[in-house]
């Protein structure tokens, strides 16, 4: 059975992964050259930074 920490520690890993692809996203809507490609690697990268929030929210709420 998972303890509250080991709950936290998963969560914490999920907002790490979520603020990296942000990032890939980001650079790689720098890179691309394509306006399409542009605004749909934009898109991605918040709606990324967007999980990472709501990740970041659940484990606040498991630390009551």
């Amino acid at each position: 059975m998972l303890s509250k920490n080991d709950y936290q520690d998963y969560l914490n890993q999920i907002v790490e992964v979520e603020r990296r692809m942000s990032l890939n996203y980001k650079n790689c809507s720098k890179n691309a050259q394509d306006k399409n490609i542009k605004r749909l690697c934009n898109g991605l990268s918040i709606a990324e930074e967007r999980h990472a929030v709501m990740v970041q929210e659940l484990v606040s709420l498991l630390t009551f």
